[in-house]
């Protein structure tokens, strides 16, 4: 599952909950005080308040919670809160697409190759690759005009004693705004338009000169002091895989370990508390490594504010939860974080390249574990704790 499509997963979640809200009270949702088989359809509930054992039992359950997830998500909701649902979904996708205008902001989180610098012949020039080679990474230390050149031998990045300016009627600079590299536009042709970026001699971008397999050697060429000729060589290989089965088997029994342990209120806030806090500190860590002059840490962050939401959201609930009971609430803040993080960042557990923290891996397979036992653990509390009793099934079927 691709971000986006987390994204629209999560915001189904969130209208979930308004729905819930408007259809029962969020009050008694909550405390668990009433929400019986009546508050669906009446006739949906009789029919349940009837079958009460035998092997249609639990059939019965599994029905009943998709009838109620249809009815609390599409109907009773009033047109502020339909709105409001709708704008936080849109407002999800977009945010985690990421600004186009980010130049880190649509890096992968995992590939399966190794962007290699071998050499770089301009003394006090280093170049390396970083976000997984996502980018290259130039600094200009030698006090001289060091000059990057384009896809079609254009001037491209200008980096300085007077910091970095880029060209923007470049081709090269409207390919490098996304990883893809398939934006068209600008001319090679034309005369340089340099703005200036950053005062540090310090860049970051896009290349997909060095990007990708097969295997193969790469190369950027340089312009020194504007008649100087120099190169950045380089090279592709494959990223041996992680193991992932392990990873994902380790992330399922850690998940039905916590499920198990529904009962204990206490166990269940603190695998919050942490599932939360290492996800936050995964991410900004992320951002903090992917930040560049051009693009700082609050860029960064933006580009990944969604999936750091959906980590504090489980954060509080499980202080929440240490004091008063927020079952569903619980179960849905881990449904979130198992589909924005577990899932949305799996690729870290597919490819042996990371772009962000090397303890990436760890952090992901924990977001899913706890999030996959969160939602479990909280859908079996509240629903034990709204279960109708035999006094009120009988009132059930009356209706």
């Amino acid at each position: 599952m691709g971000r986006r499509a987390s994204a629209l997963v999560v915001a189904w979640l969130v209208g979930l909950t308004f729905g819930a809200a408007r259809r029962s009270g969020l009050g008694r949702m909550v405390g668990g005080r009433r929400f019986g088989y009546v508050a669906v359809e009446g006739g949906t509930a009789r029919r349940a308040g009837a079958v009460r054992s035998g092997g249609f039992r639990w059939a019965v359950k599994v029905a009943l919670a998709g009838r109620w997830a249809l009815n609390a998500t599409f109907a009773g909701l009033s047109a502020v809160k339909v709105a409001l649902a709708g704008t936080i979904g849109l407002v999800a996708v977009v945010l985690y697409s990421g600004p186009a205008s980010a130049h880190g902001a649509d890096a992968p989180v995992a590939v399966n190759y190794v962007v290699r610098v071998e050499s770089v012949s301009v003394p006090g020039v280093t170049v390396r690759a970083v976000e997984g080679g996502a980018r290259l990474e130039l600094v200009n230390r030698s006090g001289r005009e060091v000059v990057v050149l384009g896809l079609q031998g254009e001037e491209f990045l200008r980096i300085g004693i007077r910091g970095v300016e880029e060209n923007r009627a470049s081709p090269t600079w409207v390919a490098s705004r996304s990883v893809s590299g398939v934006a068209a536009g600008g001319d090679a042709g034309a005369a340089p338009d340099w703005r200036a970026v950053s005062a540090e001699p310090r860049v970051r971008w896009h290349d997909e000169r060095a990007r990708e397999l097969p295997a193969r050697s790469w190369s950027v060429p340089l312009l020194v002091d504007s008649r100087e000729p120099g190169i950045i060589r380089g090279s592709i290989a494959a990223a041996p895989a992680p193991a992932t089965g392990w990873w994902w088997a380790g992330a399922v029994v850690g998940a039905v370990a916590l499920g198990l342990l529904w009962r204990q209120k206490v166990v269940l806030a603190l695998a919050a508390l942490g599932g939360g806090a290492v996800t936050a500190v995964w991410i900004v860590e992320a951002a903090v490594l992917a930040a560049s002059p051009a693009d700082g840490v609050g860029v960064q962050v933006l580009a990944r504010l969604w999936p750091l939401l959906t980590a504090v959201a489980v954060l509080v609930v499980g202080g929440l939860e240490l004091f008063k009971r927020v079952d569903i609430v619980l179960g849905i803040a881990g449904a979130c974080l198992a589909v924005m993080v577990g899932v949305g960042d799996s690729a870290v557990l597919r490819y042996g390249s990371l772009a962000g923290p090397q303890w990436g891996r760890w952090a992901v397979a924990l977001a899913f574990a706890v999030g996959v036992g969160l939602a479990v653990a909280g859908g079996a509390r509240w629903y034990r704790s709204v279960e109708p009793t035999p006094q009120n099934a009988q009132t059930d079927t009356a209706i």
